[in-house]
C-alpha cells in the first residue's frame, strides 16, 4: 500500500511539473514575441496563443498598412492639403498681385474658340464655347513667370512629360491613399521620379503659356482618384480644416477684387458648393 501511494504521489508531482513547465514554455514564447506583459497580466495559454498568432507576422502587418489608412480615409478627407501650391492673398493694387495671382487685363481674351475672363479658374467652370463639356477639372492659377510651385502635401513624386504643351506634370502620392495630388504645367523641375517630398518643398516653376505670348504662367492643381474611372475632386474640400476659413475668405475676396479690377462679375459665388468649386467632383472618363 505504501508503495502504491508513493507511485500515485510521483504521478501527481509529474503532472504538476508538466503543467508548470508548460506555462513556463508559454511564457517564454510570449516573451520572445514581445507579449510577456500579457502573461504577467494573467492571460491563459489559449489567449496568449491567439495574441501571438495575430502579432507575430510582421509582413502581414505591413501589408495591412494601406487597409488601415483606407479606414482612416473614411473618417476624414485624405490627403490633407496645407495650401494650394501657390500663394493666394489679398489684392495689392500697387503690384497688381494677389499673393502669386496676377491681376492683368491680358488675361481677358476671346479668339473665337477659347475665352477667358478669370484670374483663376474655379473647379467646374466652363468656357463659353464649351458649355456642354464637363468643365474645368482642376484649379487653374495664372501667375507671373518663374513663380515657384510648392508641395501642399508630403509624398512620393511621379513625373510625367506633356508633349502637347512641352512641360511637365508632377503627381504626389501617399502610402495607403487612393488619392493623387497633381500639378500640371511645370518647368524647371527640381524633383524627380521616386523622390520623397515634404510640405513646402519646391517642385518647379509654373509654365509660361503660349496663349499669353509666354508673358504669363499658369499651373493647374488637381486632387483625383484613378481606376476604372478618373474622378477629379474639389481641391478645397481636402484643405486642412484649420485652413478652410482662411483660404475660403481669400478665394472669395480674390473673386470680388477681380470684379472690381475688370468691372464685371465673372464668378458665380452664389453657386459655389465650396469656395472656388461649382461642383464637388467630376468624372473625367
Amino acid at each position: 500500500m505504501i508503495g502504491v501511494g508513493i507511485l500515485v504521489l510521483i504521478g501527481i508531482i509529474g503532472t504538476v511539473r508538466e503543467v508548470f513547465e508548460g506555462r513556463n514554455v508559454g511564457k517564454n514564447i510570449s516573451t520572445e514575441d514581445g507579449e510577456e506583459s500579457l502573461v504577467q497580466n494573467g492571460k491563459n495559454l489559449d489567449e496568449e496563443k491567439m495574441v501571438i498568432e495575430d502579432t507575430s507576422n510582421v509582413s502581414q502587418d505591413s501589408s495591412n498598412f494601406s487597409q488601415n489608412n483606407s479606414t482612416a480615409q473614411k473618417e476624414k478627407p485624405f490627403p490633407v492639403l496645407q495650401g494650394f501650391g501657390v500663394n493666394i492673398d489679398l489684392w495689392n493694387k500697387q503690384t497688381n498681385l494677389a499673393g502669386d495671382l496676377i491681376f492683368t487685363k491680358k488675361l481677358l481674351f476671346d479668339d473665337g474658340r477659347v475665352a477667358n475672363e478669370k484670374v483663376f479658374l474655379d473647379f467646374g467652370s466652363k468656357d463659353k464655347y464649351r458649355m456642354n463639356d464637363i468643365g474645368s477639372i482642376e484649379y487653374w492659377f495664372y501667375v507671373p513667370l518663374k513663380t515657384k510651385v510648392r508641395a501642399p502635401v508630403g509624398g512620393k513624386i511621379q513625373v510625367r512629360f506633356f508633349n502637347h504643351t512641352q512641360d511637365w506634370g508632377v503627381n504626389i502620392m501617399q502610402d495607403g491613399s487612393q488619392f493623387i495630388v497633381s500639378f500640371e504645367h511645370l518647368v524647371n523641375l527640381v524633383v524627380k521620379d521616386g523622390q520623397i517630398v515634404k510640405v513646402g518643398d519646391v517642385l518647379g516653376d509654373a509654365a509660361p503659356r503660349k496663349t499669353f505670348n509666354y508673358e504669363i504662367a499658369m499651373v493647374e492643381l488637381a486632387v483625383w482618384t484613378g481606376g476604372p474611372q478618373i474622378i477629379k475632386h474639389c481641391p478645397f474640400n481636402f484643405l486642412d480644416e484649420s485652413l478652410k476659413s482662411l483660404y475660403g475668405g481669400k478665394l472669395k475676396k480674390v473673386a470680388s477684387d477681380w470684379k472690381e479690377f475688370i468691372g464685371k462679375d465673372v464668378y458665380q459665388q452664389e453657386k459655389w458648393v465650396a469656395p472656388g468649386c461649382l461642383v464637388e467632383s467630376i468624372v473625367e472618363k
